[in-house]
């Protein structure tokens, strides 16, 4: 799989010139990536036209020249596009999506719980209300979604909010862990998704740590680095 990272480098390195046609191959780093994974890179980004590219023949064999189109400008300009498309995952963060308010002793109990089974595998683990981002928390979310190494929804009273959340971060195709009270019934469009049901918050500690571990065993999940 060719990394976000190195596209997104070769995206900058077309951008400094982006009135002309250029060789990536110029860029240290893009050549040491190699011929074979350049093409793949230049495939990418012309199918979902963010680049030009002209064939050319050079004294060390054949290469391509490549030019960024008008989408290509607008991605590279726009820090929410760039994230969209090409995003860099932090493998060390979890991202948990659930109802939160601070006077709700249940809900602080649920997330102290799922915090920790999150935390004893040294994730770093955060809530939207604990990002400082100086823009709409609408986009923050988002933006999160897409980076987060995986994500942990709970579903505790159901709020429109996280099903759109949950909905997101499956048609990115996140791995989401699903959690829920036992009191509260699931929507059937997600009812039939696995999900840990529990009745304490010792019970989906527990179960959390079993599940977060279980994908970290399949490869699902990357353990973070350790700091």
């Amino acid at each position: 799989m060719i990394k976000n990272e190195i596209i997104r480098r070769a995206l900058a390195f077309a951008y400094k010139n982006k009135d002309n046609f250029v060789d990536l191959l110029e860029d240290r780093i893009l050549e040491n990536e190699g011929l074979a994974k350049l093409i793949a890179i230049l495939q990418r980004l012309c199918e979902d036209d963010f680049i030009d590219v002209k064939p050319t023949f050079t004294n060390k064999g054949p290469n391509f020249l490549v030019k960024l189109t008008i989408k290509g400008i607008h991605t590279i300009e726009n820090k929410d596009a760039l994230n969209l498309h090409f995003p860099i995952i932090d493998n060390d963060l979890c991202f948990v999506v659930m109802s939160f308010n601070e006077d709700n002793k249940d809900l602080v109990d649920i997330y102290a719980a799922i915090k920790r089974a999150a935390c004893s595998f040294n994730f770093i683990c955060k809530r939207v209300d604990e990002i400082e981002e100086n823009r709409r928390i609408t986009d923050t979310i988002i933006s999160t979604i897409q980076n987060a190494g995986f994500i942990i929804t709970d579903l505790t009273e159901s709020r429109p909010n996280c099903y759109y959340e949950l909905g997101y971060a499956h048609a990115l195709g996140k791995q989401v862990i699903q959690t829920c009270d036992s009191n509260t019934p699931l929507h059937f469009d997600i009812a039939s998704y696995p999900a840990i049901i529990y009745e304490t918050k010792t019970e989906l500690e527990e179960r959390l740590k079993v599940k977060i571990k279980d994908r970290i065993d399949k490869g699902l999940i990357s353990l973070p680095k350790i700091k």
